[in-house]
């Protein structure tokens, strides 16, 4: 399958004369850094919580019924990882869903938490191939792959590739960069103590730019364009984009964290997190929140107290 791709370099040229709904517009556009004072909100936001609703309304999410891709049996679940939704199919290309964003990502940072039952060979014809995200709405073998356990952004030649080993139902969360400048591609893997650590560093060609047709900007996760390289099950737990190249330590957060204002003093924090680390011993950080079990999951300093706007600690 993989030699396919480079016939499609020369045949998608052609693809793009012929069919101008199929754009990169502003690939090349200038990087949009945000403030790390300032953190913005995602532009699109799924916790999978027995819903697949857009927290912000930017996109819908599609999963795909039988046929090929498409799915034998889906769900929803909770584990002590948090909710999610998982999936089954035996279609040779595989199931999972597709994402149809309100518009043209040419760069973008996105965060997705999720397990494959396999992410290698497993014994069959998949090369070592666990297709993970497909960007141009199945018209290449181009995308962000598992390879024999570890990540790669596959081009057919000149690929890149990771060093984490992930094993079958291992649940990693993935912090992916795409910058319009340059062609910067980037993953990095978020570690128990909640920090981004860089595994994949290349240029992707143009390849990482979700495909716009109809006004939406198009992504499969799951998923492969028509063979058998794709994982047979799986869970997803969290997905969140950004139109922008955003703070990894901020997309690293907890997410119930980002969006609780909170105060220390006379200070007012529009994020609990930057309080959180403002914070010194003997101070008292109020949120405004109806119960503090809301934030179980902040890590608290040493002689530092947290408390909800009833008072309770």
């Amino acid at each position: 399958m993989k030699r396919r791709v480079l016939i499609w370099f020369v045949a998608l040229s052609c693809l793009f004369c012929m069919n101008p709904t199929i754009k990169f517009t502003n690939a090349y556009a200038t990087e949009q850094k945000s403030n790390p004072q300032n953190e913005k909100s995602p532009y699109v936001s799924y916790d999978f919580d027995n819903n697949v609703t857009d927290k912000y309304g930017h996109s819908t999410l599609e999963i795909l019924g039988q046929g090929d891709p498409g799915n034998d049996s889906h769900s929803y679940g909770n584990d002590d990882k948090g909710s999610y939704w998982t999936w089954k199919s035996t279609a040779p290309a595989g199931g999972g869903f597709r994402l149809n964003i309100d518009k043209q990502l040419p760069q973008y940072t996105m965060r997705i938490k999720f397990s494959f039952k396999e992410t290698g060979d497993g014994g069959g014809t998949t090369n070592g191939y666990r297709k993970i995200i497909d960007y141009w709405n199945r018209k290449t073998d181009a995308g962000l792959y598992f390879t024999n356990n570890k990540l790669r952004f596959y081009l057919g030649r000149n690929n890149y590739d990771g060093t984490k080993n992930v094993q079958d139902d291992e649940i990693i969360d993935l912090i992916i960069q795409r910058s319009a400048k340059g062609n910067s591609f980037k993953a990095y893997f978020v570690n128990e103590q909640g920090k981004a650590i860089l595994d994949l560093d290349g240029k992707d060609s143009g390849y990482g730019v979700p495909s716009y047709e109809g006004g939406k900007a198009i992504l499969g996760f799951f998923f492969d364009d028509t063979y058998d390289e794709a994982t047979p099950s799986g869970k997803v737990y969290m997905l969140e984009i950004w139109d922008s190249i955003e703070d990894l330590d901020y997309v690293a957060k907890d997410p119930e964290l980002r969006d609780i204002e909170a105060v220390i003093g006379n200070t007012k924090y529009n994020r609990l997190n930057k309080a959180l680390e403002a914070a010194k011993d003997g101070e008292t950080i109020k949120i405004v929140k109806d119960q503090v079990t809301a934030v179980d999951n902040a890590t608290l300093k040493q002689g530092v107290t947290l408390e909800d706007r009833t008072g309770q600690t």
